[in-house]
């Protein structure tokens, strides 16, 4: 091999660890957040199962780089609050039981999870307006955002409003950005 040809070779292998190095970190991520789940929340078959598809899901978009990269960063820091939000609020009264683990949701306790789902939403939605490839970004984040959200509540019917409050709010934040463009 010649010169350049080792240099090229040489190059790619770093370019290639780079992207698994990458892909490695969103496992790692994953852990921290289940681990931050399992400190708040009961954790439940579904909530493994959302871990699983989160770790895979951050892994991936992690080794393609980009704006599934990006999205994923994103969907994590937005995530995070209905994940955490709620479990906080929920040593604030009765009225606000963490519906997690609890059998019958209270009304303070939709609210506050709507609520944080929606501005989750909002942050997914902004965010990815600013990213150079603003429709993968969007995608991306939100799907990692709902599940990072989910992990507290798991498939209970809460964990499905948080993910439409989420939506709604990622729509409403990404229609209204591009309108004022």
């Amino acid at each position: 091999m010649d010169r350049s040809s080792l240099a090229l070779a040489r190059t790619r292998r770093a370019y290639e660890l780079a992207h698994v190095a990458s892909g490695a970190r969103g496992l790692v991520l994953t852990a921290t957040l289940l681990a931050v789940a399992a400190a708040l929340h009961e954790l439940t078959p579904a909530t493994w199962l959302l871990a699983g598809l989160l770790g895979a899901t951050l892994a991936v978009f992690g080794w393609r780089g980009g704006a599934l990269r990006r999205g994923g960063v994103l969907g994590v820091a937005a995530g995070t609050l209905p994940l955490v939000v709620p479990a906080l609020l929920s040593g604030a009264g009765p009225s606000l039981e963490c519906l997690a683990c609890a059998a019958e949701p209270t009304t303070g306790g939709v609210l506050i999870c709507l609520g944080v789902g929606a501005l989750a939403g909002v942050l997914v939605g902004g965010g990815a307006r600013r990213d150079a490839v603003p429709q993968r970004c969007v995608v991306a984040a939100a799907a990692v955002a709902a599940l990072t959200g989910s992990l507290g509540c798991g498939l209970t019917v809460l964990g499905g409003a948080i993910v439409a409050a989420l939506s709604v709010g990622a729509a409403t934040a990404w229609l209204a950005t591009a309108a004022a463009r």
